[in-house]
């Protein structure tokens, strides 16, 4: 037994529902249902049964979920403990980035962040989204910036920082950009409930996406994508599953600043965030559904600081000034 799996449970308890729980812990459905038959083939009694289409606790399942609730918060609280063993007069924050972002976090916002709080020690981590959520809960990180489709409503802050959009890009254009605008124009709200129906019709209802004859991302150069195990690669992976011409995959990576770099060798396409298109020279293609996401700031409702609003502000200053 670990305490992922007991994660899992709860998340389940409280949703009601695998795919709600399989959502709000980043897996997929059937990952979750693979957990719940290894507690089976551990002896675990059932910890749930379908009511109404709804999963309720069994007694055993009561029982387990009040020891899960308890055995995550003693860990909670031991975790905190450990990282103030060593000073307890510095105050500590932790914040965790979707990999793509390393770089402008690690160059450009950590040392401002260090500068206007020099009694705090800041320090960044590398998780991708789906373990965010869990880092979260058991409080070994304080905020994470992720990139975020979902427009949730539960006992998380959720601060959209500014709308992207994932694009293909190509060697051979003068700043090229062709397919759906970004929208730049567009009222916030407006753009989140495009956002909202899009994901409802291409990730919710997988939908077949059609992707027009003249966008030619689907021929010729090989593409470089966004690695496993990140956000970004899950919403591409959703966008091809209808596709029965798969592009050719160069490499994967979610250090973009080398996608950027073999697309202008002319090595290959690459599958980045409009945003971090900053050379001349390349073709710019939108999905024929503009693939949009939001860059956003995550934290516990329980948890303000001022370094939350200090590192959200240098972010904007960064992608929007």
């Amino acid at each position: 037994m670990d305490l992922k799996q007991l994660e899992y449970i709860v998340a389940i308890a409280e949703t009601g529902n695998l795919s709600l729980a399989a959502e709000k812990m980043y897996i997929t459905q059937s990952a979750l249902s693979q957990q719940l038959a290894k507690l089976k083939q551990e002896g675990v009694p059932p910890l749930f049964r379908e009511e109404k289409k709804k999963m309720v606790l069994t007694d055993a399942g009561k029982i387990y979920l009040n020891g899960a609730r308890a055995i995550l918060r003693e860990e909670a609280l031991a975790q905190k403990k450990l990282n103030s063993l060593n000073d307890e007069d510095k105050v500590v924050f932790d914040f965790s980035v979707a990999p793509y972002l390393q770089s402008v976090v690690y160059i450009d916002i950590l040392p401002k962040l260090k500068k206007q709080f020099p009694k705090v020690s800041v320090r960044v981590h590398t998780n991708n989204t789906m373990n965010t959520r869990e880092a979260l809960e058991n409080g070994s990180i304080d905020m994470a910036f992720i990139p975020d489709i979902y427009q949730q409503r539960d006992f998380f802050d959720y601060i959209h920082i500014f709308k992207d959009e994932l694009v293909m890009i190509s060697p051979g254009g003068n700043d090229q950009t062709t397919g759906t605008s970004t929208d730049s124009d567009m009222d916030f709200s407006e753009a989140v409930d495009k956002t909202e129906a899009y994901v409802r019709s291409t990730v919710f209802d997988k939908r077949p996406v059609t992707i027009p004859a003249e966008n030619s991302y689907l021929r010729e150069l090989p593409v470089t994508i966004p690695a496993e195990d990140s956000y970004l690669r899950e919403i591409l992976d959703r966008i091809f599953s209808e596709e029965s011409n798969i592009p050719e995959i160069y490499t994967e990576t979610n250090d973009f600043n080398i996608a950027l770099s073999l697309v202008k060798n002319g090595e290959c396409k690459a599958v980045i965030p409009r945003s971090l298109v900053k050379a001349d020279g390349l073709r710019i293609e939108s999905f024929k559904e503009p693939c949009y996401f939001y860059l956003t700031a995550i934290h516990k409702k329980t948890t303000s600081s001022p370094i939350i609003d200090a590192a959200v502000k240098e972010l904007k200053r960064y992608f929007i000034a």
